[in-house]
């Protein structure tokens, strides 16, 4: 299997910067989650401040990362499954374009009440 153009420098940065740090992200991202859901006064009530912010935040950083380690999953994927690694990739950039976009464009504004 031959991965034209792909080192190892290159397979260790996917490895260590994106995907150890997107590991990372998303435990702070559930550990943000669970306390804004325990500082709830009431079960009906969405997250708020600080906990809500901070989960913007963390998915406009994970957004990319997402994207990257995919790439990685793609660049190593055999040829007999490289049309699916792509589509995942081509899904994972489209996901990561609206989520990212999704909140930069109403960072300020709450959440949607049911």
């Amino acid at each position: 299997m031959s991965h034209e153009g792909f080192t190892s420098q290159h397979r260790a940065i996917c490895r260590a910067a994106a995907c150890w740090s997107l590991f990372f992200l998303l435990v702070v991202y559930a550990v943000s989650t669970v306390l804004g859901l325990l500082f709830l006064k009431s079960p009906q009530n969405p997250i708020g401040d600080p906990f809500f912010t901070i989960m913007e935040l963390l998915i406009i950083l994970i957004a990319p990362l997402m994207v990257v380690c995919l790439f990685a999953v793609h660049a190593y994927a055999s040829a007999e499954v490289k049309v699916y690694s792509l589509t995942a990739f081509i899904f994972m950039i489209l996901l990561a374009g609206i989520s990212s976009s999704a909140r930069l464009i109403r960072p300020h504004q709450t959440p949607l009440r049911c």
